[in-house]
């Protein structure tokens, strides 16, 4: 009896201890295995804490530098305009102005150095092609640019030209009414009063690749003129101050001063309201190579236009 009891006790101590082997394996398995998913779930949870971080900085840089760009252009627009306005008056100050005192003035306000992208500044006198030919032999203009538009008997002289950088067009004695963009803004800003830029146009007298621009036309009315009405504003209408873009110039150097924040920035500008081909009228970088969740389109309004622009 005592062998049979001794060999089943020996029996349950074994089990149980086998058991109890068992139980604290699975125990320390458990337990590392809840370890392990623990330090899982946390590495993942840091690490997509750290990816939206990185996404909402990225974002909120991408946003302050569309504010940048959008801001530069308006506030140099607005630079811009003054100057048109302040060259306007020049004429009530001055009224026998000539062509170098314009040209002394425009210089004197550093315009492309402190605020580069502008071209050019000239003045342009409404006349018939009998008082066109007469300027032209007064102020001893390049007679040989001379072209009148083929059916009208109004032209668009420019008779003050001040160039602003080495590559603008030369537009002294030329005729911009023969350009059916540059004729339109002119009458607007004739009937409104205010500046008006025109929509995208090629640079007169220039060769090789095509570039787009734009020029804003500021209206000059006889001194002591009733402008109230638009009937009035037509007749009393003498000319026009101006100022020409070209948008390489002006929207490029503007993407430099933010290129430093975001090195991969791509820009399109369209002429008008949308993102037509047909409106393109300047691109830089490369959107293939952009994040597609970093993309604005904005408009900018100056002048009495819009232009488009898309940022990524």
């Amino acid at each position: 009896v005592v062998k049979i009891y001794s060999k089943a006790s020996s029996k349950g101590y074994w089990k149980t201890r086998v058991m109890n082997q068992l139980k604290n394996f699975f125990n320390r398995s458990l337990k590392a295995t809840y370890a392990f998913t623990l330090c899982m779930a946390l590495t993942l949870g840091a690490t997509y804490f750290a990816y939206r971080s990185s996404k909402l900085e990225n974002a909120g840089r991408f946003d302050r530098t569309v504010v940048t760009i959008s801001n530069t252009l308006r506030s140099r627009m607005t630079v811009y305009l003054n100057a048109l306005v302040y060259t306007n008056n020049l004429f009530g100050i001055k009224p026998n102005l000539t062509s170098r005192d314009f040209n002394d003035f425009v210089q004197g306000m550093h315009l492309q150095e402190n605020f580069p992208g502008i071209q050019t500044m000239g003045y342009v006198e409404r006349l018939t092609r009998k008082q066109a030919k007469k300027k032209v032999t007064e102020l001893n203009l390049p007679v040989q640019e001379l072209e009148f538009h083929p059916t009208l008997d109004e032209v668009d002289l420019v008779v003050y030209f001040a160039q602003l950088q080495s590559n603008s067009s030369k537009a002294l004695g030329r005729d911009l009414g023969i350009s059916p963009e540059r004729k339109k803004a002119m009458n607007e800003a004739r009937d409104l009063g205010v500046p008006v830029a025109s929509n995208k146009v090629v640079p007169m007298g220039i060769s090789g690749p095509v570039t787009y621009a734009f020029l804003v036309f500021m209206p000059r009315y006889r001194i002591g003129s009733d402008i109230s009405t638009v009937e009035n504003r037509r007749k009393a209408l003498i000319g026009f101050v101006y100022s020409g873009f070209r948008a390489p110039n002006l929207f490029g150097r503007v993407s430099d001063d933010v290129r430093m924040q975001n090195a991969n920035l791509a820009i399109r500008i369209y002429d008008g309201v949308g993102t037509s081909e047909s409106q393109l009228m300047y691109t830089e970088g490369n959107f293939a190579e952009t994040d597609p969740d970093l993309s604005r389109v904005i408009e900018l309004r100056a002048a009495n236009h819009i232009w488009t622009l898309e940022v990524a």
